[in-house]
């Protein structure tokens, strides 16, 4: 009977897994969650639960900002670079710094541009588009201080996509453990009380078990500037100068408006019996307020 049960289902879902699949799916995707497990944890075979609070030493201290913090940083550099010409002047003079006069790339030992016409394939990609594209990621990797572009790859062609998360969608990153300067996996944040999707940083697979052994695997590319090697959130490079950017235009706009409101009035006075050159000698010592 349960045969049976087993060929209609295959049927009528012909990816349906058996339970050996299903068993070795789980033993993956366990092992690359305990891969992933951030450094201030370890791994608890009895579900003991327990560990200091103080910690257990420098090895296990995360030097994030916390994730109010880190929200706020993220919300100031978008209010500021739409509203500060200052601001969108500092990010675009180290995207150009960077990115110079642009970007080239070439293949050695590829005589016949074979792994050429692949790169050419995926930067002029109409959905990559890295001509247009790149120079935006790398505005905004100064500006936000990380970026995360989630892959997708057609399973057919194995052509490759990246898009996009704003970090401000990013809950935590967790670090591999023992290496608290590898990023390893993201997780994003829910909507309508649900979970956030978990996403695992590409990196090469060094477990020589696995298939991919020696290859990249994983979801997502992951970049960070600014942030100390023990901790994965990345930081704007005005983080610094939030403040006082913030302080400066204020105090602009406000001499704006005292010359506006000075403008507003008439001076008219009366010189009786004065000569020229007395007037003119007024008008030099009596300029307008």
């Amino acid at each position: 009977m349960a045969n049976l049960r087993e060929k209609v289902a295959r049927l009528l879902a012909p990816d349906l897994m058996n339970e050996g699949q299903v068993k070795a799916l789980v033993k993956q995707e366990v092992a690359a969650a305990r891969q992933a497990m951030p450094i201030s944890l370890d791994y608890d075979p009895k579900n003991e639960g327990y560990r200091r609070i103080s910690g257990q030493g420098q090895e296990n201290a995360r030097r994030d900002l916390s994730p109010l913090s880190q929200d706020l940083m993220l919300e100031l550099a978008y209010y500021l670079y739409d509203s500060s010409g200052l601001v969108k002047r500092f990010v675009r003079d180290t995207k150009n710094f960077v990115l110079g006069e642009g970007i080239t790339y070439e293949v050695d030992n590829d005589d016949k541009e074979e792994a050429k016409g692949v790169l050419d394939d995926f930067w002029n990609d109409s959905i990559n588009a890295l001509d247009l594209r790149l120079e935006k990621k790398i505005e905004f990797l100064g500006l936000l201080g990380e970026q995360c572009w989630p892959v997708a790859v057609n399973q057919h062609t194995g052509k490759v996509w990246l898009s996009y998360v704003d970090p401000v969608n990013i809950d935590r990153v967790s670090t591999l453990r023992d290496f608290p300067e590898i990023a390893g996996q993201i997780r994003l944040k829910g909507t309508a009380g649900r979970t956030g999707k978990k996403i695992q940083v590409i990196r090469e697979e060094t477990n020589p078990m696995m298939a991919e052994h020696g290859r990249l695997v994983g979801d997502c590319f992951y970049f960070t500037v600014n942030n100390p090697p023990n901790g994965p959130r990345g930081r704007s490079d005005l983080i610094h100068l939030f403040d006082f950017i913030n302080g400066f235009e204020e105090g602009l706009f406000d001499e704006l408006d005292r010359i506006k409101l000075i403008k507003s009035f008439v001076w008219d006075v009366s010189l009786e019996g004065a000569t020229d050159e007395e007037i003119k000698e007024f008008l030099r010592n009596n300029k307008t307020p």
